[in-house]
């Protein structure tokens, strides 16, 4: 390959990408990345309509779909938008709205493990990995002793 075909062929790559990049960020446009931004910024409510919601579920980009809380807060906003906006005070989606609610969200799980990680007194060592370690550490000697025990029948043979 010279280097003017090599050239052409990065411009073309380098089009590509960009096109890629402004189709996905004008994907996300609206009220959809509207929720989505507020998720991104922790500020999540159920303040848009339910359609918002929808929209933003189907726009998630995968790899947020898969590696953060993403879907499961836009679901849970979802309901409580669906609850916000129907007249009845008791029924199903109420119930479903209030026991999502008490479910403490990925910030606040990750904001308690830091608390309980600075906690002078949360030095000790848990009991299970303690057993676990001694489990490892007698599997270890009972090989050691059988590579032992054969290296002595070995060096007794004739």
């Amino acid at each position: 390959m010279n280097g003017r075909s090599l050239t052409a062929v990065s411009a073309v790559v380098a089009v590509a990408a960009v096109l890629a990049f402004a189709a996905s960020a004008h994907a996300a446009s609206g009220c959809a990345a509207a929720v989505i931004n507020a998720w991104q910024n922790g500020r999540l409510d159920a303040s848009y309509e339910p359609a918002c919601y929808r929209e933003a579920l189907q726009q998630l980009p995968e790899d947020i779909r898969i590696y953060s809380s993403a879907e499961d807060n836009i679901n849970r906003a979802l309901i409580a938008s669906l609850a916000k906006k129907s007249t009845q005070k008791v029924g199903a989606v109420k119930g479903i709205v209030r026991k999502l609610a008490g479910t403490p969200s990925a910030s606040s799980i990750q904001r308690q493990a830091a608390e309980a990680a600075a906690d002078p007194s949360a030095s000790a060592v848990p009991l299970t990995v303690l057993i676990a370690g001694a489990g490892a550490f007698a599997l270890i000697g009972a090989a050691s002793i059988s590579v032992l025990t054969r290296r002595l029948r070995r060096g007794n043979e004739p």
